[in-house]
Parts: C-alpha cells; structure tokens; sequence
C-alpha cells in the first residue's frame, strides 16, 4: 500500500519486500531486530509494579573461568592477578572523551561514517561483538594520538 502525505511517499514494507527481488542488507536485519526487542520492552509499564523493599543479600559472583578449570593453557592460577592489572589500569588506558577537537581534517560525522562501513563488514562477515568494540577502541586510541591528514 503506497500513501502520499504532503511531498512524502509512504510504502508499506511488506509488500515492497514482497514486490522486491533485491534482499536486505545484514545491518538492516539486525536493525530490525532490535527494534522488535525494543517494543517489547516498551510494552512492559514497570511504573505500576510495586517494589518491595528487601534486605540486601550480598549477590553471587558467576565464576565465568570455571569451565576452564581442566584446561592448562588458560592459566588460571593468573587468573585473578590479570583481572587486578586490568582494574588498575583501567582509568589510565581511556580515552579522552574531546579527542576529535585536535583533527583538523577529519570531523565526527566522518568518524561516525568510518565507523558504519566498518560494522557493516562487521555483520557481513559474522564476527564476534568483542571484534566490534575492540575495532572501536583502536580507532578513537590512535585518532587520540594521531592527527589524520
């Protein structure tokens, strides 16, 4: 069903992926997918539930290495010693939040552009999200420290 509001055209999507031969892009199924996850959380009005208050148990840990408990390549007598360096160093190894002000020739939508083509090779390829945010981290730790002519 095609509606025309004002100079807009509105096409009902079903029947353009029915009409369609082309198929969707990876990013626009997984788009679509988190937009059907949030309106089921929009469905649920936590505003009327009642909460009780509770006394405060302390909450479990899940011990995520336990699985690897068997396996001498995980190193897991380190385990805890990685964990502490990892917090320690953590507030040190950020990056600044302004670290796009030093470019002179390149601008945050040119980032943001970058970026998307990048998840979208991303999806394409079927990588792992730590890829995805690890790809993130180096591009804002080198433009912090380089300037991109």
């Amino acid at each position: 069903m095609i509606e025309k509001v004002s100079n807009k055209v509105i096409i009902d999507v079903d029947e353009y992926r029915a009409d369609s031969s082309f198929s969707d892009p990876m990013f626009v199924k997984h788009t679509e997918t988190i937009i059907d996850e949030v309106e089921i959380f929009e469905d649920i009005d936590l505003m009327e539930e009642e909460v009780e208050m509770e006394d405060i148990v302390e909450e479990l840990i899940l011990d995520i290495d336990s699985c690897d408990s068997k396996n001498t390549l995980a190193v897991l007598d380190y385990i805890d010693d990685i964990y502490a360096h990892y917090k320690k160093t953590e507030n040190s190894s950020c990056v600044s939040p302004n670290y796009m002000v030093q470019q002179s020739d390149i601008n945050e939508k040119m980032r943001v552009i970058l970026v998307d083509c990048l998840i979208e090779v991303h999806y394409k390829f079927e990588l792992m999200d730590e890829t995805s945010f690890l790809m993130v981290n180096i591009i804002a730790r080198f433009l912090s420290h380089q300037t991109v002519e």
